[in-house]
């Protein structure tokens, strides 16, 4: 009968306390716990927590320390209690950084740092998945260092190096690497070490992040340095770069890796998404692994050509090795480099406007792999498989159509403007402001500079809208061919573009130049702040066209195309 006093007495003090933790009123918490001490082990129903926990949470630290302070030497499971996910109260200091609360959670229980929740993560590895540097440093100065697999690793293999390079706390990488060195050769029961993980993160290289002049200027002072350069031994780094399938012997993990499982090695990661910087440093340190395949027997030229790698695959094409056995070889397919350059995919990794020159950046794609090594590396094929010609004619006829209309939108929109302006520009050209002299003929104006000014802008104005005119006529009626789409038909529509541009500026030159007799008297210092707003309205179409004009102009003359990037196993 007692019993069920207190246990009805205890359910009423979970009320009140979440209650009061709901409504901020925590110094009834601690006044609560202090009169029950029972309370700091109760579980409240609608958290699933203990008090402690709510008021780690709410990063209530003076809280915490009057909690803590009140738990007895004989309460002390109080601390080790975990909520659903098996999280104590130091789990969550850790995870939220607070270095203080940590401090105060293990001055009264060191042996803290040692419980694992339902993940067997401690808090050290709670301090190191979320990021938390100040967190991580106090915690590892707690934990004993013989043992440390027991607390940055958990039970699927993943060592707290894995978590921080998966969420790109590259600074707390290197960090973790200082302290725990041998942490470089882990291996996760995916068979993935550290390395593989970085390989999947090409914005964390310089070659998958595009940077501004200013910033590239940063980079060359703070560049990152490799995570190969931080593994001392010979054999630990022979251990990384080569595949997961090697680490069946490893005792910790048994048979939970298999050699027919995994094949995907770093060189081919970094390949595949276009880690430069990662592709040169193995190859420098392992030559062998230029002969790595995955499980479709792709090397890494292959890789690099099939996701559009151009950087990774003009190091290996300028790399000093045999390459007829890497750049001859073909997947389970048959499929050569150049086949898989003739393939288009449904990921479009160009950064580029309009189907036209997304179909100029595959042809220049295909052309830069086939000029780039010489024709006796390609196997011939006969029969019935088609040609890489063939594949290419075939994958890209979808996109060669929807370019040409593209491409015909584009100059017939833009041929009407250029027809509206040659047409004012040859009215313009025709009316001589002030007329002519009638002694001798000449204008009567044509000592002024403003004279001579419209006169040559009237005449540019007229010669360039009809040159751009030609230029998207020839466009409309043009073949379309695929070799077309490669220089002859960007190149057209960049030099119309170009004399669409200078004719709308001669233009409006011309007729401020030619307007600006009638108001040279009455509001001479007005005139130019007049003619500014008034060109502003036509202004407004180069302005909006400038973005199609750079994308296409960076096409043109740029040997291969710039692509964007993708993570990927």
């Amino acid at each position: 009968m007692a019993s069920g006093i207190e246990d009805a007495k205890l359910e009423d003090i979970k009320v009140k306390l979440f209650n009061c933790a709901m409504q901020s009123d925590w110094e009834e918490v601690v006044r609560l716990c202090e009169l029950h001490p029972s309370a700091h082990r109760a579980i409240i129903p609608a958290s699933g927590e203990t008090i402690l926990h709510m008021a780690v949470s709410a990063e209530k630290e003076e809280i915490v320390e009057q909690l803590v302070e009140q738990i007895s030497p004989s309460e002390l499971d109080a601390l080790r209690i975990g909520n659903e996910e098996g999280d104590t109260p130091l789990h969550l200091a850790a995870s939220i950084g607070n270095v203080q609360m940590c401090n105060c959670i293990t001055a009264k229980d060191p042996n803290l740092v040692g419980v694992r929740n339902r993940e067997a993560e401690t808090p050290l590895f709670m301090a190191a998945l979320h990021g938390q540097k100040d967190a991580f440093l106090f915690l590892h100065g707690m934990c004993e260092i013989s043992e440390h697999l027991y607390y940055t690793q958990r039970h699927d293999g993943r060592t707290i190096l894995h978590c921080a390079i998966a969420r790109e706390y590259v600074d707390l990488a290197f960090l973790i690497i200082h302290h725990y060195r041998d942490l470089v050769d882990s291996v996760d029961e995916n068979g993935l070490t550290p390395l593989h993980l970085l390989a999947s993160k090409p914005t964390a290289f310089r070659s998958g992040t595009p940077l501004v002049w200013f910033e590239r200027i940063i980079y060359h002072y703070l560049k990152l340095v490799e995570l190969q350069q931080q593994i001392p031994e010979t054999s630990k780094r022979k251990r990384i770069l080569e595949g997961p399938e090697n680490y069946q012997t490893c005792m910790y993990f048994g048979d939970m890796i298999k050699t027919s499982e995994k094949k995907n090695t770093p060189i081919l990661i970094a390949a595949k998404n276009g880690v430069k910087e990662m592709v040169e440093k193995i190859l420098e340190v392992n030559p062998v692994a230029i002969n790595d395949k995955n499980e479709e027997k792709k090397n890494v030229v292959l890789l690099a050509v099939e996701n559009r790698q151009p950087e990774v695959y003009e190091l290996l094409v300028k790399r000093k090795f045999r390459k007829d056995s890497v750049f001859r070889a073909v997947d389970n397919n048959g499929n050569s480099a150049l086949h898989l350059a003739a393939k288009l995919s449904n990921y479009q990794p160009w950064h580029i406007t309009g189907a036209a020159l997304q179909m100029q950046w595959e042809m220049k794609w295909y052309k830069y792999v086939k000029d780039s090594m010489p024709p006796h590396f390609y196997t011939h094929y006969h029969g019935s498989r088609p040609t890489p010609k063939e594949i290419f004619t075939k994958d890209h006829s979808d996109l060669l159509k929807e370019g040409g209309k593209w491409l015909n939108n584009i100059s017939s929109s833009c041929s009407v403007v250029a027809t509206l302006i040659a047409t004012v520009a040859f009215a313009t050209s025709a009316t001589v402001p002030g007329d002519f002299n009638e002694e001798n003929g000449n204008p009567n104006l044509a000592h002024q500079s403003a004279f001579n000014l419209f006169a040559v802008s009237s005449l540019i104005a007229l010669c360039s809208s009809v040159t751009s005119l030609v230029m998207f006529l020839a466009i409309l009626t043009s073949r379309h061919q695929e070799d077309d789409f490669h220089e002859e038909l960007p190149r057209k529509l960049l030099f119309g573009l170009t004399a669409l541009f200078i004719s709308i500026a001669a233009m409006l030159v011309s007729f401020c130049a030619g307007h600006f007799f009638v108001l040279k008297d009455e509001l001479k210092n007005a005139a130019l702040p007049v003619y500014a707003v008034t060109c502003l309205p036509i202004s407004f179409f180069s302005i909006a066209q400038f973005s199609l004009y750079f994308d296409l102009a960076w096409a043109t003359f740029r040997k291969v195309p710039q692509r964007s990037y993708k993570m990927a196993f």
